[in-house]
């Protein structure tokens, strides 16, 4: 498949690596205002996803400089680490303030990001914090087999109707840092855990492939609908494929019913809140189709035009006009026909990914290796 000319691979990872995006101690904004002119906040959750795209792009090109990054964005979330394992929230650049909440799934997406390191520079370092941060997790999952949202600063449980501050859809990602230590350690408390998270979490998905956010919200958000998908595929290596296929051929073939004309997909389905179109979770959706094409019993034409579609889209939302700040990464998405001016960073990371996924397709390692 030939890239859409829209978008360009090279001027994102450019963007990561000379925008400023991490800053000088090797953390990673969420995002930059372009009309404000400034970085957001300093966010753990996003420097772990930043670490294994870096990983994987220095697997790809043998090039030094994405492995010092990722050492860097590694170091940042020792330096930072609770003595408890986990991570405050976010961390406002310049004046010290600290968001003092913690987020189970965000603690995930770190752990996740130091293991990554751990494979690819066999420092020990980077275990011991790991393990540290899988024991703060285990604790925090339910018997039922889901996982609590976090803590606010004064160590209450988080529960409420936000996708994001529930048990929800989206701690099906944890599937890939639990599978990931099985497999390092081999130690059957995280394969367990696995087991009964996934077991908890495939109730969610209705008939028509979508998942719900949580039990108490029958609405789908996207970008938490993928993250659960996503471990699905990581689910695969372990656990029943005949059986994990289905639910992701049918999550797949949702998201590309749902897809817009313009190739975008929208936030929220089955709900009333306000409707965007994210780049974010049109960049997952990618990666899931491509996954999908490439691993299951699906013709090899299936997808095709989802692709396409969703890489002109994602063209459209590269910002090719700009400061050393803002070229070359992705905007947040498109809200009433306009450009959300946030370049976002887990939406480049995840342009990225999924752009090399093309590239790779048929090759050895394999995408869904490189995800994982």
């Amino acid at each position: 498949m030939r890239l859409r000319e829209e978008l360009d691979l090279d001027l994102a990872i450019s963007w990561v690596i000379d925008s400023g995006v991490q800053n000088a101690n090797g953390g990673f904004y969420a995002w930059y205002d372009c009309e404000k002119e400034q970085y957001s906040f300093l966010y753990p959750e996003i420097t772990g996803y930043a670490i294994q795209c870096l990983v994987e792009l220095y697997r790809l090109t043998g090039k030094n400089v994405f492995l010092w990054r990722a050492n860097a964005a590694g170091d940042w979330l020792l330096n930072i680490q609770r003595e408890d394992g986990a991570f405050h929230c976010k961390y406002f650049d310049g004046h010290g303030k600290i968001e003092m909440s913690s987020y189970v799934f965000d603690a995930g997406i770190c752990l996740s990001g130091l293991l990554s390191l751990f494979e690819a520079t066999s420092n020990e370092k980077f275990l011991k914090p790991s393990l540290e941060i899988a024991d703060w997790l285990l604790k925090n999952q339910n018997s039922d087999g889901s996982f609590i949202a976090g803590y606010d600063p004064s160590s209450a449980v988080i529960e409420d109707s936000h996708w994001s501050r529930t048990s929800g859809c989206h701690h099906l990602k944890n599937l890939l840092f639990l599978l990931k230590l099985h497999e390092i350690l081999e130690d059957k408390r995280f394969f367990d855990s696995a087991e009964r998270l996934l077991k908890w979490g495939l109730g969610l998905q209705s008939d028509s492939g979508r998942f719900c956010a949580s039990y108490k919200l029958n609405e789908t958000y996207s970008h938490a609908n993928c993250y659960a998908v996503e471990g699905l595929l990581k689910a695969t290596r372990l656990f029943s494929r005949e059986t994990l296929s289905e639910h992701i051929i049918r999550a797949a073939r949702w998201l590309s019913n749902v897809q817009n004309e313009d190739g975008s997909i929208w936030n929220y389905y089955n709900s009333r809140r306000e409707k965007i179109k994210p780049s974010e979770a049109l960049a997952q959706a990618l990666r899931i189709w491509i996954l999908t094409q490439e691993y299951f019993d699906v013709g090899k034409k299936e997808f095709e035009m989802n692709i396409r579609k969703g890489l002109h889209f994602l063209g459209k939302m590269q910002c090719v006009n700009g400061n050393i700040h803002s070229v070359g990464g992705i905007y947040y998405g498109q809200r009433n026909g306009e450009k959300i001016k946030h370049i976002n960073a887990w939406a480049t990371l995840f342009t990225i990914q999924a752009l090399s996924f093309l590239k790779e397709k048929g090759g050895n390692p394999s995408p869904l290796e490189a995800l994982f």
